[in-house]
């Protein structure tokens, strides 16, 4: 019996079975009701709504990578993203091969049932597959593991893959973080004890908006 000055908890379903196709599987993303799953098995992206058990196996980009992310998105106009089941998406993939110093980004688009052609950027670090993208207005942030050196594809018109560096804290790892307003930020803990850093692409990303590319 529960006490009556304790929240009690109702489940409305039940828990869904391991699905044999998640086998193998390791989590890239979860946005808008949608979670993106790896294949190592068969070197698969496995789009899946958790709610009807709908799923997706889709082909990754053929190009030499060393390491990628990658991240979904709604692609229905005018959405609040409450109810995003069953409409069209987006999965925006990011890989970096440190030999050929080059990252690659391409768009996939469930209405078309193929990937955009690549966008390119320089870049001599491996990306960071532990920690999951960012969106940031029209973009998605991807850090890369030198902990400095940020990934920023763009999802509107011009589709463009360029680098943001930001300050360098001695310590801990980084990771990005939403902020408010539709920003990013990236939070890492610093040599010190007990205390992090906390840095804001927000302004950065609004003079890009703006037309100002100096800050990039």
């Amino acid at each position: 019996m529960s006490h009556p000055s304790r929240a009690s908890f109702v489940p409305f379903t039940e828990f869904r079975p391991l699905d044999p196709d998640q086998r193998g599987c390791y989590p890239l993303d979860c946005r808008h009701g949608r979670a993106l799953l790896y294949n190592e098995n068969s070197s698969d992206l496995l789009l899946w709504d958790p709610i009807t058990g709908e799923k997706k196996h889709i082909r990754e980009p053929g190009i030499r990578r060393t390491y990628f992310n990658a991240a979904v998105l709604c692609a229905r106009a005018n959405c609040d993203h409450l109810d995003c089941h069953g409409g069209p998406f987006l999965v925006a993939f990011v890989g970096t091969n440190k030999e050929d110093a080059v990252a690659q980004a391409f768009l996939y688009s469930s209405e078309t049932d193929a990937w955009s052609a690549p966008a390119f950027a320089q870049n001599d670090y491996y990306m960071d597959v532990s920690s999951p993208p960012v969106l940031a207005g029209e973009a998605l942030c991807f850090i890369c593991k030198s902990d400095d050196t940020i990934l920023r594809y763009d999802l509107a018109s011009k589709r463009d893959l360029s680098i943001i560096t930001q300050p360098a804290y001695h310590g801990g790892g980084n990771a990005l973080i939403p902020v408010e307003d539709g920003g990013c930020g990236s939070l890492a803990l610093t040599s010190s004890p007990s205390t992090c850093g906390l840095w804001l692409l927000q302004r950065v990303l609004k003079k890009r908006i703006c037309g100002y590319d100096a800050e990039l």
